[in-house]
């Protein structure tokens, strides 16, 4: 059974409850119009969102996160579960689905969120 409950639309994120250090079942539901898929990643110690941002737009060399869990592609109106062992930190949420009207991914265009668990 999930706690919380993770909605991914137009190039955002809208994660109820917020998330706490501990065990979680996440309920991802895409309420989009296009698919997405969302990449849980935890910020490498001193990283700020924006030296993330500045990754995503490049993707060149070592990511400055690591992959914590994610759900792979999601239809609108498709739902999947995650279950994430978190730890106090800074996350980031990342959708790298490429986009139907460029192909750039969601991520180029704004989808991304920082997330505190603490």
């Amino acid at each position: 059974m999930a706690d919380t409950r993770l909605l991914l639309t137009e190039y955002a994120f809208t994660i109820l409850p917020a998330l706490t250090p501990g065990h979680h079942t996440i309920r991802v539901e895409n309420g989009g119009t296009q698919p997405r898929h969302v990449a849980i990643v935890r910020l490498d110690p001193g990283v700020t969102l924006e030296v993330v941002e500045q990754w995503l737009k490049r993707a060149v060399g070592k990511p400055p996160v690591e992959v914590v869990g994610g759900a792979t592609a999601l239809g609108p109106g498709m739902v999947n579960y995650v279950t994430v062992d978190l730890a106090t930190a800074d996350y980031g949420l990342v959708c790298f689905v490429p986009d139907a009207s460029d192909g750039r991914t969601h991520a180029a265009h704004g989808m991304f969120q920082l997330i505190r668990v603490h």
